[in-house]
């Protein structure tokens, strides 16, 4: 799938998975105030620009440990021994993926969790092409911080794009101002004198009108991938809005896979349970994209499902015998996601 693309977006991050009760045999940890039972799940997906996730890349279960004993300071900790060790992981193998295919070029996209300077480090050693929101206001070479810097680049001009309602956001048509510059970011102090800088240019897009009493749209986003015109820097946008895709595959795990309603009382088979799901969820989102597109709705579902399938989902919803045609696309995803709950 990703070979018929030109570009597509290693998509990552990560999402606990939580389960209650007293199991201990499957070895569960916390989430973030301790009091938890699950398991963090990261992964990373395939996305093309358009918005289609094209199949998992790559998945990592792992928890944290419970809290006890002497507090240790994890910033004088390597980054092997840090959760953000992940990401770094990320990009090797998302570099490693673009490397078996020579027709496409794969871009590793993540959010503000991922902006570790280790990680821009391996990337740029690699030769690695990446995307990433910024969290830190870094030091540059330039003697100024990252986002004051970014702020003042060249304004290249203004994108548009339609926001669906989230919660303490209403569902409006999004107008961003875009500026631009190369930036070269330092090392944190952490490391020592000695790391080299990272090139970078900062993509900074800001809503210019929001409603009132809601905060604008901004992002200032990260990259390797050289941004010398509008044109390049709507498409670093559109990327990252490609993001989100990745919440929406956790929230089908969660809500029409039901993930997080496993009763198995082992690791291993809570872990095996959980990744059955996952390509039931990517299916899922995958046919579901599909259904959605215009040129593709009214289309004969056996394009995407084999004859079994089709007959399956439509048995199990119209309790009735099967058509001997199958049926459009956008009927047979109806169907399916019923058998989900929609």
């Amino acid at each position: 799938r990703l070979r018929a693309h030109e570009v597509v977006l290693a998509v990552e991050d990560t999402s606990f998975l939580s389960y209650g009760g007293k199991r201990t045999k499957c070895e569960l940890g916390p989430h973030t105030s301790g009091q938890e039972n699950g398991i963090s799940l990261h992964a990373c997906l395939a996305v093309t620009p358009e918005g289609l996730n094209l199949g998992v890349l790559r998945t990592h279960f792992w928890t944290k440990p419970r809290k006890s004993g002497k507090k240790i300071d994890h910033k004088l900790r390597p980054i092997e021994e840090k959760e953000s060790y992940r990401w770094l992981q990320g990009i090797e193998h998302a570099e490693g993926v673009s490397g078996q295919i020579d027709t496409t070029r794969v871009v590793y996209v993540a959010d503000r969790e991922c902006d570790v300077y280790e990680v821009f480090k391996r990337a740029q050693e690699l030769g690695a092409p990446w995307l990433v929101r910024a969290a830190y206001d870094r030091n540059t070479s330039e003697g100024e911080k990252l986002f004051k810097l970014a702020k003042a680049g060249d304004e290249l001009g203004q994108v548009s794009w339609h926001m669906k309602a989230r919660p303490g956001r209403t569902e409006r048509e999004v107008i961003q101002t875009i500026r631009s510059c190369k930036i070269e970011l330092k090392a944190p102090r952490r490391l020592g004198s000695d790391q080299p800088l990272v090139e970078v240019y900062a993509v900074y897009a800001t809503e210019t009108n929001p409603p009132e009493g809601e905060a604008p749209v901004s992002w200032l986003l990260l990259t390797n991938i050289e941004v010398s015109n509008l044109e390049e820097a709507i498409e670093k946008v559109q990327w990252y809005r490609c993001r989100w895709q990745i919440e929406v595959f956790f929230k089908t795990l969660k809500s029409g896979c039901g993930v997080e309603k496993l009763q198995l009382q082992s690791r291993t088979g809570l872990e095996n349970a959980i990744s059955l799901l996952i390509i039931v969820g990517w299916r899922i989102q995958y046919l579901t994209t599909l259904a959605r597109a215009q040129s593709l709705s009214s289309q004969p579902c056996a394009q995407w499902l084999d004859r079994k399938e089709w007959q399956g989902i439509w048995v199990l919803q119209q309790r009735s015998k099967p058509p001997k045609n199958p049926p459009p696309m956008n009927e047979i995803v109806k169907m399916l996601g019923k058998l989900g709950g929609h």
